[in-house]
């Protein structure tokens, strides 16, 4: 067989990859976008398990979900069948309740909305050469040297003393001062930091 012959059959038997994108319509690609920037709108506004639970009670109440607990006050005067309810503000479980017997089957669907993040120490300020710190511990599986450098924003709820919460964010808006936690010089990172393995 001579090349021509080849490529001619491999034309023939191996498998034309195509991707699903190419092949979709104009009104379809716009659909994909028009999720796709609805997501990364939710993921701004939804940063912490907290902001992620007040985003996604927003976005169901828009679409007929009740708040269980209201519902069960006076169960006769609602119709919704779409319920939700909340535990400690950073976990939220909905329902869409079917018009057969559970013993039929249900369908559960489970995620997690936690994300990786430095949390403050219960007592996290401290001063060293004139600088105020804090004491932060990480978590979600990012290596320590992936937090150098890069500009970080600070969220949170604070109780005051008389039982106002207070809702922190600061790092978002384009004036807003940024948090960074700081590497070390390469000339100061010498056998310390160079020559330490990652793993």
């Amino acid at each position: 067989m001579n090349t021509k012959d080849i490529e001619k059959l491999q034309k023939q038997i191996f498998k034309k990859d195509k991707l699903v994108f190419d092949e979709l319509g104009k009104e379809e690609k716009n659909s994909i976008f028009k999720f796709a920037e609805d997501y990364k709108d939710f993921l701004n506004n939804a940063k912490t398990e907290r902001q992620a639970v007040k985003e996604i009670i927003k976005r169901v109440e828009k679409n007929g979900f009740m708040d269980i607990k209201e519902a069960l006050k006076n169960p006769l005067k609602h119709k919704t069948q779409k319920y939700y309810s909340v535990f400690k503000e950073k976990t939220v479980a909905l329902a869409v309740i079917g018009k057969q017997d559970i013993e039929k089957g249900t369908n559960i669907i489970v995620s997690h909305i936690d994300s990786p993040r430095l949390d403050l120490k219960q007592n996290p300020v401290y001063e060293d050469t004139d600088m105020a710190l804090l004491k932060t511990h990480y978590y979600g599986g990012i290596k320590k040297y992936q937090w150098l450098s890069i500009p970080l924003a600070l969220y949170g709820t604070v109780i005051k003393a008389n039982g106002e919460k207070i809702d922190i964010k600061i790092g978002d808006k384009k004036n807003d001062p940024i948090f960074v936690v700081s590497d070390l010089l390469p000339h100061l990172a010498g056998k310390t930091q160079t020559n330490k393995k990652v793993c």
